[in-house]
């Protein structure tokens, strides 16, 4: 709650640098999760020109404590494959 009261008003369109971004992102969601629903971090993740969604199912918003083997995994897994990208 205190965080949604010191958010709000405050501008969180953020296009100009997300359109500068060139590091690859991963974006992680609990399809039961009510603070960043699946369909919102969909549309951020389409203004990146590399990202990727995934999506736990039977979860909330804390996938990494609720499904922390699968969620090391996927975390692992997409830092060897960007640190392939930036070697190259």
């Amino acid at each position: 709650a205190y965080a949604r009261r010191a958010m709000s008003g405050r501008d969180m369109q953020h296009e100009d640098v997300i359109a500068k971004f060139g590091t690859p992102v991963l974006f992680i969601v609990g399809d039961q999760d009510r603070i960043g629903p699946i369909d919102q971090l969909q549309g951020l993740a389409r203004q990146f020109a590399s990202a990727r969604v995934s999506v736990f199912e039977q979860t909330g918003h804390s996938t990494f404590a609720e499904r922390p083997d699968r969620f090391n995994a996927e975390l692992r897994e997409f830092v060897l494959a960007a640190q392939g990208t930036a070697s190259r």
